[in-house]
């Protein structure tokens, strides 16, 4: 009998064919389910760590023993504050526990109080902040914010509390009951040769405790003289770019004190009263005289405290000979119950000869000790020939 070849049916080849490509496109489509889970995780981690990059906090102020921090979202990000922790002297003072202590929207602030057992006026603390996106805070899931910890997603910042310091008058000033504005900047505008005033005059806000616009009026009053000025603007409460104040007269003349208040009800101006001072005399070949143009305060953004003072002085001369002589530039820190509590000067050599009436220059005079802003309320900057 005659054996026969073995084969394979159409029918079974097909079925065969069939089994393999369902198992390929089961794995195409296992394959690219998977690709996208991960794509996904993986945008969704990237998007967090971006939402972290975009969130940032500051403190305005930290105060002890008072317990109270004024704190500022400077970041893209709305965020929560979840955890406070207090060292005292290295050592753990106090925890508050992680809980949401503070929601802050982008641009705005927050006070926050914490405490430190134990602790005395004058004890070097440090308080630390932790804090997180607000799309990231999960109050539910505290393993998922100890997750985002280690793989540095929160964030966590360090300010140092100022002490109480002693003034002459019994303390250190108060924090305003409303909201306030600061001001670093102040020039009063000249016309030409004659260094009298003109109608404007230019100020800087530059921190608040809160953004918005506020009326703020200008009082520009005569240290020799009778005259006053004054103008009103709605301005922003805390801006880069210097305000102009119009004001409602010009001719005034140095020296002069230059008065600045908010007209807008429970919002403080802290730096409200700039004394600048001009002197003048006779040489062997006619007068001279010496005012300061304009003051700047250079103060740290991080804690607030100033550190110097920028000053222009503006010289001017009479007479076809060469003019020669020292100056003292002094810059005197007074507190909201008027006692001086910082200094700084400088000593300059002027130099003009026969064909130069007008010289001016900017010195950086340090200020010492270097004191909150807070404390700062009047700054006067006096001229004074010496040699």
């Amino acid at each position: 009998m005659k054996k026969r070849d073995a084969q394979v049916s159409p029918l079974t080849t097909i079925f065969i064919i069939s089994i393999v490509l369902a198992v390929g496109v089961f794995l195409w489509s296992f394959t690219a389910s998977l690709s996208q889970v991960l794509r996904i995780h993986g945008t969704e981690e990237l998007n967090d760590k971006i939402k972290v990059l975009r969130s940032r906090i500051s403190a305005d102020y930290v105060f002890y023993p008072a317990g109270e921090a004024r704190l500022r979202n400077i970041g893209s990000e709305p965020v929560v504050v979840y955890r406070l922790i207090v060292y005292n002297n290295g050592s753990l003072a106090w925890d508050s526990g992680i809980r949401k202590i503070a929601e802050i929207d982008i641009g705005k602030t927050r006070l926050i109080r914490f405490s430190c057992p134990g602790c005395r006026e004058g004890d070097p603390i440090l308080l630390v902040v932790y804090y997180t996106p607000e799309e990231l805070y999960d109050v539910n899931n505290l393993k998922y914010l100890k997750s985002l910890y280690q793989i540095n997603v929160l964030k966590t910042a360090s300010f140092t509390a100022e002490p109480p310091r002693a003034a002459s008058s019994g303390g250190f000033c108060p924090l305003p009951t409303g909201n306030w504005s600061l001001v670093d900047f102040v020039d009063p505008k000249e016309s030409g040769a004659s260094s009298t005033l003109t109608r404007y005059v230019k100020i800087k806000l530059p921190d608040a405790s809160a953004q918005d616009q506020i009326r703020v009026r200008v009082t520009i009053s005569e240290l020799e003289g009778s005259d006053t000025a004054w103008g009103e603007e709605t301005i922003p409460s805390e801006s880069n770019i210097e305000q102009v104040i119009t004001l409602n007269r010009d001719g005034l003349t140095y020296p002069i004190r230059v008065d600045i208040e908010s007209r807008t009800p429970d919002w403080t101006i802290i730096q409200n009263e700039w004394r600048m001072d001009r002197k003048s005399g006779y040489y062997y070949c006619g007068s001279w005289s010496a005012h300061v143009d304009y003051v700047k305060l250079l103060w740290n953004k991080a804690d607030k405290w100033l550190v110097e003072a920028f000053v222009k002085v503006l010289y001017r001369k009479t007479g076809w000979c060469t003019f020669r002589g020292s100056f003292k530039i002094t810059v005197k820190i007074y507190d909201c119950h008027g006692s001086k509590i910082a200094e700084g000067n400088t000593v300059v050599d002027i130099e003009m000869p026969p064909s130069n009436s007008g010289y001016w220059d900017e010195e950086s005079i340090l200020i010492y000790p270097t004191v909150s802003m807070f404390d700062v309320y009047r700054i006067d900057v006096e001229v004074e020939k010496i040699g």
